[in-house]
C-alpha cells in the first residue's frame, strides 16, 4: 500500500513564497540571472520591501546587479551583508 504525499511548490504570490521559505537573517541565498536578465525580480522586490524581514544576507550571484533594480534594491535597503560574485 503506497502512502504518497503530494505537496505543491507553487505559491499564490512572492510574499507567500518568502514567508514559507524559512529565510532568516544571516542566511545565504543564490540568485540566478545576469545583470537584469533572468533574475527573480518579483522575489527580490518583495524581499527588499519586507519590513522587519531577513537582513544580513550573503548573496551569491554571477553579477551584483544594477542600482534600483533587482539585487540593487536589496543593497539599497541594507539587507545584504556580503556579496559573492564573479
Amino acid at each position: 500500500e503506497s502512502h504518497h504525499i503530494s505537496a505543491s511548490k507553487l505559491c499564490k504570490d512572492a510574499s507567500t513564497a518568502l514567508q514559507l521559505s524559512g529565510l532568516k537573517s544571516g542566511d545565504t541565498i543564490a540568485v540566478g540571472g545576469f545583470g537584469v536578465g533572468g533574475i527573480p525580480e518579483t522575489l527580490l522586490n518583495t524581499l527588499s520591501a519586507w519590513e522587519n524581514g531577513p537582513s544580513d544576507l550573503t548573496v551569491a550571484s554571477l553579477t551584483a546587479g544594477v542600482d534600483g533594480f533587482g539585487l540593487g534594491k536589496l543593497f539599497e535597503c541594507g539587507k545584504v551583508k556580503r556579496m559573492i560574485a564573479s
